[in-house]
């Protein structure tokens, strides 16, 4: 059932939305991506809770109303106005709270077809992994390209000009670049060894030095979401769809693989557990692996939606940033003992922006998430998760990763939010630092740019680390895509 309310809701909304098309374009893979992100959040559990029953049977009427006649108008190989496609996924998001209010029609949309020269495809970020969910997927896929109502569109595409994005200065020279010869899909710092752990598009595992750049890889049998290093360094673990990959350091061998049954939202690690959220759009419990023999156990307490965790190793516990309900909150569960206990959320609901994923300090006094904002970190919960300061800024949007030592943050930033690119806020080929004690603005500094063919390309951040020592600090980058360079860079600093 869950299946066809989000074709219908897609269905609903692809159809028809008004916008003026613009200079600014998105292809019609990325479009779908974008929508389909959007309709993630709409499932057949929140419109329950809306209408005060599983599904309404209007919306039922409606579904089968709508099946027969569904024709879904964007095509996979062509162009669309941006400004259409995001008013689309507006008009998405606010399907709940127009049920609520007791609409009984919901909004149609119109994507508009690009006139005019492409600027280049826009990214999807979604914190640290950008995902489609795969049922959707099938859906929109069922039909072969769906360009058209007799079933796809065989016909070859004219290829679309594309404009290389260019650095806007020279970018920083105090930095040291090592190029490499694969795509970081996530990465972690292990501070006690000060290796960088992360994960590749090419299904490996590395256990990497940024001071020699020398590295241990390890090949995995299942395609690795995110990577995690327990505090003591001494392990690490793997998540994918429907298992987990445990990892010993630092000779990088497998411990054993354990299949968990969901697909991992996020993961996180003591030294003896592993910490698992479910990436599905209902509300379930975060999984427990344990270390050693890799049992699997439950949280116990109040269920939770798909989260985005930070492990907290001095205060035994888990933070968890909300990803698909309204209003948004932080919550926290103990891991004082196994099974881990949910225990409460955060007395604020939309007070303050909060969107995933989240950060916890180095010294475990607050935790930062993708909306500028940081909470408070205790052991009592009266002080525990209050609000804490914004990073105010005219140039910051949303946070793609953060990372801290003792006196500084370090972060990445993005001008993407879920529904809109403002590019007026800085994009990821900044650094910028603050101070950890009063949030405020220390520098930034503009990623060096990549060369190659005697054309300058812009660099693009997407995560950053401070080593132990607070000496130096590395950035793990990619060239826009628009260079040909589909491989990251490493890219270290002096503090």
């Amino acid at each position: 059932m869950k299946r066809i309310l989000y074709l219908i809701i897609i269905t609903l909304t692809l159809p028809y939305c008004n916008a003026f098309p613009g200079l600014d374009t998105i292809s019609g893979t990325d479009a779908k991506k974008k929508i389909l992100n959007a309709a993630n959040s709409i499932d057949r559990i929140s419109l329950g809770i809306v209408t005060g029953s599983y599904v309404s049977t209007s919306l039922v009427n409606l579904i089968n109303t709508i099946l027969v006649p569904a024709i879904i108008s964007i095509n996979n190989v062509k162009y669309y106005d941006k400004e259409s496609v995001e008013d689309c996924v507006n008009k998405i998001n606010s399907i709940t709270g127009l049920i609520l209010g007791g609409a009984t029609t919901l909004p149609l949309c119109d994507i508009k077809e690009a006139s005019f020269i492409d600027i280049g495809p826009l990214n999807i970020i979604d914190g640290k992994n950008a995902k489609v969910n795969d049922a959707l997927a099938f859906f929109l896929l069922f039909g072969g390209d769906l360009g058209s109502s007799s079933g796809g569109n065989t016909t070859t595409p004219t290829p679309v000009p594309t404009t290389p994005a260019a650095c806007t200065t020279s970018g920083a020279t105090d930095g040291t670049i090592q190029q490499l010869s694969f795509s970081v899909v996530d990465a972690e710092y292990d501070l006690t060894s000060n290796r960088i752990i992360l994960v590749d598009s090419a299904n490996k595992f590395h256990y990497y030095n940024p001071s020699t750049n020398a590295d241990t890889s390890l090949s995995l049998n299942y395609t690795p979401l995110n990577v995690t290093v327990s505090p003591d360094g001494t392990k690490a673990a793997v998540g994918h769809a429907s298992n987990a990959t445990l990892v010993n350091l630092p000779g990088a061998s497998i411990a054993r693989e354990v299949a968990t049954g969901i697909t991992a939202k996020d993961i996180a690690m003591s030294n003896t557990f592993v910490y698992i959220s479910n990436a599905n759009t209902t509300f379930s419990n975060v999984k427990s692996v344990t270390f050693s023999d890799g049992s699997i156990n439950n949280h116990t307490g109040s269920t939770v939606y798909s989260n985005y965790l930070a492990y907290n190793s001095t205060g035994n516990s888990l933070y968890l940033a909300d990803t698909g309900v309204t209003p948004v909150d932080i919550r926290k569960i103990s891991t004082a003992a196994n099974p881990p206990t949910y225990q409460y959320d955060s007395i604020y609901h939309g007070d303050y922006s909060i969107c995933g994923p989240i950060w916890l300090t180095k010294d475990a006094s607050k935790t930062f998430n993708s909306c500028l904002t940081a909470f408070t970190v205790s052991a009592t919960q009266g002080s525990d998760i209050q609000y804490s300061g914004t990073l105010s800024s005219t140039s910051l949007l949303r946070i793609t990763h953060l990372n801290t030592d003792s006196s500084r943050i370090f972060l990445i930033a993005s001008n993407v939010n879920s529904s809109f690119i403002d590019t007026s806020k800085d994009s990821s080929e900044y650094v910028h630092r603050y101070n950890l004690s009063n949030l405020s603005f220390i520098s930034k500094k503009t990623l060096p740019c990549y060369t190659t063919g005697g054309q300058s390309y812009k660099t693009e951040g997407k995560f950053i680390f401070v080593n132990s020592s607070s000496t130096e600090y590395y950035v793990i980058a990619k060239p826009d895509s628009t260079s040909g360079n589909q491989n990251d860079q490493i890219i270290k600093f002096p503090y």
